[in-house]
């Protein structure tokens, strides 16, 4: 006789949220919260994308430790940030045209 599996395919593992969609509901419910909170709509607040990673050890918590706090220091140079976009197209423009730009 062949025996019944004690969950369905459609049990429990499957049915529990994911990571991914934790994060998409948490990013979607705050950016909404932020968005009216500052008079508008249908503006983006978070960068897109995340990094997702399994801490495993106290080497890996120290590591990401200390990536939660120089990373912010890092965000002038960011390509997604609007204002540092300007400045590199600023400098490559006035080194194109010197002092006079178009």
């Amino acid at each position: 006789r062949v025996g019944v599996p004690a969950t369905s395919p459609r049990g429990a593992a499957s049915s529990a949220p994911t990571l991914g969609g934790i994060m998409r509901a948490f990013k979607s419910v705050s950016a909404i919260a932020v968005n009216k909170g500052l008079g508008r709509t249908g503006i983006s607040v978070w960068q897109r994308n995340y990094y997702e990673h399994v801490i495993r050890n106290d080497d890996d918590l120290m590591k990401i430790r200390a990536y939660i706090v120089n990373n912010p220091l890092q965000w002038s140079l960011d390509r997604e940030n609007p204002a540092a976009i300007r400045r590199l197209v600023s400098t490559d423009l006035t080194e194109i045209f010197g002092s006079e730009l178009p």
